[in-house]
């Protein structure tokens, strides 16, 4: 799933400084993530599944002014490939500022924002070029209570194979969007519980394969068995 060099340096105090990651590494868009641990459910939604994508192969450099405030900007090939299927890269870039107010040892509200922009079919140049963007807004009313609240909208022109009126297919631009809210309470060190609802639209079918408005909701528990262990 990964494979790449990390080279942190330092140009201050407090966690200052740049982060360069070059391979193939996990995306930094959406409020889901491949690793399990940086999850709250064992699930995952639509957003995770059809919105977005789940690894790239490139560089990414952040700069850090602390822990909690970055930027970064990044060259891939694109959508979850390692060998390219077109000419043209894709760019991505985003940050996230948090709150100067504290929960504890975290950010009360922390709002992320990621894009990437490139070309994402087969063939010679900058084919169906694809744009998404996300936001990620994550808000602590307690330690022990925290809200996060992600929203993507995604485009790509010229489409092979994307459903119109009475599910003709053909070639067209096309748009998909969503929204999905994760309410989670830590009960105690070992066990969470978390709630997720979710809608998502896509368009012409081309994340999922069919034309519509989709729905879930999902609870579940989260259980670290050796929470203070190193």
């Amino acid at each position: 799933v990964q494979g790449y060099g990390e080279m942190w340096f330092k140009t201050g105090p407090d966690g200052r400084g740049f982060d360069l990651i070059f391979g193939k590494f996990l995306t930094p868009i959406g409020a889901e993530s491949t690793a399990a641990a940086n999850t709250y459910l064992y699930s995952h939604g639509y957003l995770y599944n059809y919105a977005e994508p789940l690894t790239h192969t490139g560089v990414k450099l952040s700069y850090f002014f602390d822990p909690a405030n970055f930027v970064y900007l990044g060259a891939v090939r694109g959508w979850d490939v390692f060998n390219d299927n077109n000419d043209g890269a894709s760019f991505m870039g985003g940050f996230q500022l948090s709150s100067k107010d504290l929960v504890g040892a975290n950010p009360r509200s922390q709002l992320a924002f990621n894009a990437i922009a490139g070309p994402e079919q087969t063939g010679e140049g900058w084919p169906g070029n694809r744009l998404l963007v996300n936001t990620v807004w994550t808000y602590r009313y307690t330690e022990k209570l925290t809200q996060v609240l992600s929203g993507d909208y995604g485009f790509q022109d010229d489409v092979p194979g994307a459903l119109g009126e009475r599910n003709v297919p053909a070639v067209r631009d096309s748009a998909w969007y969503g929204l999905a809210y994760y309410l989670n309470y830590v009960m105690n060190d070992y066990v969470s519980t978390t709630g997720r609802a979710e809608v998502f639209t896509d368009n012409h079918g081309v994340r999922t394969g069919y034309r519509g408005t989709f729905f879930e909701a999902t609870a579940g528990l989260g259980i670290t068995p050796f929470p203070h262990d190193r």
